[in-house]
């Protein structure tokens, strides 16, 4: 199983503001049949931290960081085309849970992560830069 994650570097969301909708964009950069177009269930969750750390090398980084009590499931549809969009359901869940913690501030990082659940699909994916 797998976790991916994304540090949003110096998000200027003011503290305790209440985010009405929330996605992340990908770009599909690869499509494999058999595996693009494959089902999967992924949680897209969130570091429960106000600093959040760019991801390590070290063992267990990623598993070890804490969660944020908010998640959403995520089905991804299947990849068709290279450079296809691919967007996440709306995540305004777990980005007002982290924006409501003690000590955000706005221009701190925020992590969202996505963890795999069921499924054999897989999707090659880069995030479009906003």
């Amino acid at each position: 199983e797998q976790v991916v994650l994304i540090v949003f570097q110096a998000v200027t969301v003011p503290a305790r503001a209440t985010i009405t909708h929330a996605q992340v964009l990908f770009d599909v950069d690869e499509v494999r049949p058999g595996q693009s177009d494959a089902t999967t269930s992924v949680s897209i969750y969130g570091e429960a931290n106000t600093a959040s750390a760019a991801p390590t090398t070290t063992a267990g980084d990623l598993s070890n960081r804490v969660p944020t009590a908010s998640n959403v499931m995520w089905q991804p549809e299947p990849s068709v085309g290279v450079h296809d969009d691919l967007t996440t359901p709306d995540i305004s869940v777990v980005v007002n849970e982290i924006v409501s913690l003690p000590g955000w501030s706005p221009g701190n990082p925020m992590t969202i992560l996505f963890g795999h659940t069921t499924g054999s699909g897989t999707r090659w994916v880069v995030r479009q830069s906003p």
